[in-house]
Order: structure tokens, then C-alpha cells, then sequence
């Protein structure tokens, strides 16, 4: 069954907070086939990850990376993927209850990289900053594909405009990240309305655990490399 623990987005549990969690019960056990984690809850809606990675995949598709390529998660072809074929995997009331989302994606200020315009995206990849507010630590954030620890990507910008931020095995975050065009493991996050959710009451749940999302400032290395 779900737990909760301690606070929930930093702050003291509301009622709305323990109806959300209730709700949670009501999903099915594998939404899209998937097993997720429940990252936080707000009001009546819930930030869910994937518990480990689904696939590997490229951020975005090229051959050849020039000095003068720039990509950034709006136009990349891992977004277009996430929100397009993947999105089809969820029945009609699972894509119902699945909320589009204004995403920011900041700039990597400490490379001087610009994150590109403000998103909607129903699907989506965690940004740095969300890495670090949403997970309590490093071994928090391990993550597993074919039984192995694996590193997977986020969506923010890295070194250069054509490489992409990611979490190492170790579930390190490092902002100086990789080539876009590597394929890296991807681990899907969405926020889902928790109302609608009510119809998808086919069986209990047992594989989201709500754990709390401490607010808490950016972590030094995500300033920059140490």
C-alpha cells in the first residue's frame, strides 16, 4: 500500500495532501503497463517518475554534431518521442488523467547555456533542479535498466548547447553532462490528475510509494563540477 512520510512539497500535510494520497490507491497497479514512483502530491494531482528506466534512447537524433548544432528539450526528438509514441502506450482514461504541464527549462547558468522556451508537455524529463528537490539523496536517485545501475537523462542543458544534463549510476547529478546524440536511459515523469483517477480503481495499488519532496536550495554542484 502507499506511505507517506514526514511533510509533503515542504511544507505542513493539508487535507487535500492526505485526500491526494487516498486517491492514489485508487490506480491501477501498472499505469501504461509501467511501474512509477510517486515523487509529490498537490492538491488533487501527483508528480509520477517511472521506478526505474523504461528504455534507452538519444536525447535528440544526428548523425554528426557540429560546433555550431544547438538543441535545447523544445525541439528535441526525445521530447517529440515521450509526447507522441510513448504517450500511446496509456489507455484513453490514463491519457485522460495524465496533465499537460507548463515546464520551465531553465538556462545552465554555469556554463552559460540557454535552456531554450517554456514547454507544455503532458511527458517529460526531469529538469536538473528537479532531480535534486525531488530525491533526498545521490543513492535516492539510483536507478536501474536490464538489472544494472544506470545513469539516465534530464531534460536541462549541459556543457555545451548540444549536450544534455544527466544522473551518473552513482544517481549523481552532473549539469556538465553528455552529447545528445549518446543514447542514455530514459525515465519518464508526468503529473496526473488524481480526480479522474477514481475510474481507473481496477485493483489496489502497491507499486507507487509517496514519499515527501523537501524544498531545499540547489545543491553547490549543480552550480558547477566539483
Amino acid at each position: 500500500m502507499p506511505t507517506m512520510k514526514g511533510d509533503i512539497l515542504g511544507g505542513k500535510i493539508t487535507a487535500n495532501d492526505i485526500r491526494a494520497a487516498a486517491l492514489l490507491k485508487a490506480l491501477p497497479q501498472r499505469l501504461g503497463g509501467l511501474e512509477w514512483r510517486c515523487l509529490a502530491v498537490k492538491s488533487n494531482r501527483a508528480l509520477l517518475i517511472t521506478k526505474d528506466i523504461v528504455e534507452k534512447r538519444a536525447y535528440h537524433e544526428i548523425d554528426e554534431i557540429t560546433d555550431d548544432f544547438r538543441i535545447t528539450w523544445e525541439g528535441c526528438i526525445l521530447r517529440q518521442y515521450l509526447n507522441g509514441a510513448f504517450l500511446q502506450r496509456f489507455s484513453p482514461k490514463e491519457g485522460a488523467a495524465i496533465l499537460e504541464t507548463e515546464l520551465s527549462n531553465d538556462d545552465n547558468e554555469y556554463y552559460g547555456i540557454d535552456g531554450g522556451n517554456p514547454t507544455k508537455d503532458k511527458i517529460f524529463l526531469l529538469s536538473a533542479e528537479e532531480a535534486d528537490q525531488y530525491f533526498s539523496s545521490d543513492e535516492d536517485r539510483v536507478a536501474y535498466f536490464d538489472g544494472k545501475e544506470t545513469g539516465w537523462q534530464l531534460r536541462s542543458p549541459g556543457f555545451l548547447p548540444y549536450y544534455s544534463a544527466n544522473v551518473l549510476e552513482n544517481g549523481y547529478i552532473t549539469i556538465f553532462g553528455s552529447p545528445v546524440n549518446g543514447a542514455g536511459g530514459v525515465r519518464p515523469a508526468l503529473w496526473l490528475n488524481l480526480q479522474p483517477a477514481l475510474e481507473l480503481r481496477d485493483s489496489k495499488i502497491e507499486n507507487i510509494v509517496l514519499e515527501p519532496a523537501v524544498k531545499k536550495p540547489v545543491l553547490p554542484r549543480l552550480k558547477g563540477e566539483q
